[in-house]
Protein backbone atom coordinates (compact mmCIF):
# COMPACT_ATOMS: atom_id res chain seq x y z
CA UNK A 1 0.00 0.00 0.00
CA UNK A 2 1.35 3.63 -0.61
CA UNK A 3 1.02 6.02 1.75
CA UNK A 4 1.87 10.35 1.12
CA UNK A 5 3.06 12.18 4.40
CA UNK A 6 1.75 15.44 4.07
CA UNK A 7 2.87 16.72 7.01
CA UNK A 8 6.80 17.66 8.09
CA UNK A 9 8.54 16.88 4.70
CA UNK A 10 6.60 15.26 2.06
CA UNK A 11 7.60 11.06 1.42
CA UNK A 12 5.98 8.38 -0.40
CA UNK A 13 6.26 5.38 1.48
CA UNK A 14 5.60 1.61 0.16
CA UNK A 15 4.27 -1.09 2.71
CA UNK A 16 5.65 1.33 5.47
CA UNK A 17 9.03 2.04 3.22
CA UNK A 18 10.35 5.39 1.99
CA UNK A 19 10.23 5.20 -1.56
CA UNK A 20 13.07 6.37 -3.45
CA UNK A 21 14.28 7.62 -7.42
CA UNK A 22 12.54 9.80 -9.59
CA UNK A 23 9.03 9.44 -8.75
CA UNK A 24 9.76 10.91 -5.00
CA UNK A 25 11.13 14.23 -6.35
CA UNK A 26 9.78 17.39 -4.70
CA UNK A 27 7.73 18.69 -7.69
CA UNK A 28 6.65 15.17 -8.33
CA UNK A 29 5.82 14.84 -4.86
CA UNK A 30 4.09 18.22 -4.86
CA UNK A 31 1.76 16.90 -8.12
CA UNK A 32 0.72 14.00 -6.03
CA UNK A 33 0.04 16.14 -3.27
CA UNK A 34 -2.48 18.18 -5.15
CA UNK A 35 -3.98 15.59 -7.08
CA UNK A 36 -4.80 13.24 -3.95
CA UNK A 37 -6.03 16.58 -1.31
CA UNK A 38 -8.64 17.25 -4.81
CA UNK A 39 -12.10 16.26 -4.37
CA UNK A 40 -12.83 16.86 -8.20
CA UNK A 41 -10.07 16.86 -9.73
CA UNK A 42 -7.29 19.84 -10.57
CA UNK A 43 -7.03 21.64 -14.08
CA UNK A 44 -3.58 21.22 -15.88
CA UNK A 45 -3.45 24.83 -16.56
CA UNK A 46 -3.89 25.43 -12.53
CA UNK A 47 -1.21 22.59 -11.89
CA UNK A 48 1.36 23.70 -14.22
CA UNK A 49 0.59 27.18 -12.59
CA UNK A 50 1.28 26.16 -9.27
CA UNK A 51 3.94 23.49 -10.14
CA UNK A 52 5.94 25.30 -12.96
CA UNK A 53 5.55 29.40 -12.73
CA UNK A 54 8.68 30.53 -14.00
CA UNK A 55 8.28 28.23 -17.21
CA UNK A 56 6.98 29.23 -20.23
CA UNK A 57 3.59 27.53 -21.81
CA UNK A 58 5.68 24.51 -23.56
CA UNK A 59 8.13 23.86 -21.00
CA UNK A 60 5.09 23.98 -18.36
CA UNK A 61 3.26 21.23 -20.31
CA UNK A 62 6.21 19.49 -21.10
CA UNK A 63 7.28 19.25 -17.69
CA UNK A 64 4.09 18.06 -16.21
CA UNK A 65 3.54 15.51 -18.82
CA UNK A 66 6.84 14.30 -18.21
CA UNK A 67 5.67 14.19 -13.66
CA UNK A 68 3.01 12.84 -14.38
CA UNK A 69 4.00 9.71 -17.24
CA UNK A 70 6.67 8.84 -14.71
CA UNK A 71 4.98 9.10 -11.54
CA UNK A 72 2.62 6.71 -12.89
CA UNK A 73 4.99 4.52 -14.21
CA UNK A 74 7.07 4.11 -11.21
CA UNK A 75 3.93 3.38 -8.86
CA UNK A 76 2.61 1.16 -11.44
CA UNK A 77 5.72 -0.85 -11.52
CA UNK A 78 5.95 -0.42 -8.03
CA UNK A 79 2.53 -1.75 -7.42
CA UNK A 80 3.08 -4.59 -9.85
CA UNK A 81 5.87 -6.45 -8.00
CA UNK A 82 4.23 -6.16 -4.78
CA UNK A 83 0.98 -7.35 -6.41
CA UNK A 84 -0.33 -10.92 -7.49
CA UNK A 85 -4.11 -10.32 -8.52
CA UNK A 86 -4.16 -9.02 -11.94
CA UNK A 87 -6.20 -5.99 -11.89
CA UNK A 88 -5.51 -5.19 -8.80
CA UNK A 89 -2.85 -2.06 -9.85
CA UNK A 90 -3.50 1.39 -8.56
CA UNK A 91 -4.25 3.89 -11.87
CA UNK A 92 -5.10 7.33 -12.68
CA UNK A 93 -6.65 9.19 -15.51
CA UNK A 94 -5.76 12.63 -16.44
CA UNK A 95 -9.21 13.62 -18.47
CA UNK A 96 -8.29 17.11 -19.19
CA UNK A 97 -5.60 17.89 -21.55
CA UNK A 98 -6.10 21.33 -21.47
Amino acid sequence: MFRLRTFGALALESDGAPCTGPATQRRRLALLTLLAASETGVARARIRSYLWPEADEHRARHSLDDALSESQQRLYLAARSRSSMPGSLPRWESPDHS
